[in-house]
């Protein structure tokens, strides 16, 4: 088990997320979250959308379509609106979540 806000995670420095929320507001809580992940693109597409999402923040006089659509790419690369993605990513949160609960049904028996 690692934590974002002691340094043992392996992530990269996270700030302004939900789930800091929690110890910001009761730090002498337990609390345990979890971070589920979905798979969009291929790594390289996405590093692309970043780089031209990138150009865009240096380029504000870059045309306001080009801008537009530069954006709209990288969002799409983290939300795939198509029902068989959304179905999938809704499963696998839900299991998560479920296992996560019953993970702490068993931690608790321990105590």
């Amino acid at each position: 088990m690692t934590s974002f806000l002691d340094g043992t995670s392996t992530s990269a420095p996270l700030t302004g997320i939900n789930g800091a929320a929690a110890h910001d507001e009761c730090p002498n809580a337990a609390f345990a979250g979890i971070a589920l992940e979905y798979g969009t693109y291929p790594v390289e597409q996405i590093l692309e959308a970043f780089r031209a999402e990138h150009w865009v923040h240096n380029h504000p006089k870059a045309p306001k379509a080009q801008r537009k659509e530069i954006k709209r790419n990288l969002r799409d690369m983290f939300y795939v609106d198509a029902d068989d993605w959304k179905q999938m990513v809704y499963t696998q949160a839900v299991d998560g979540c479920r296992r996560a609960i019953d993970h702490l049904g068993e931690m608790r028996t321990y105590a």
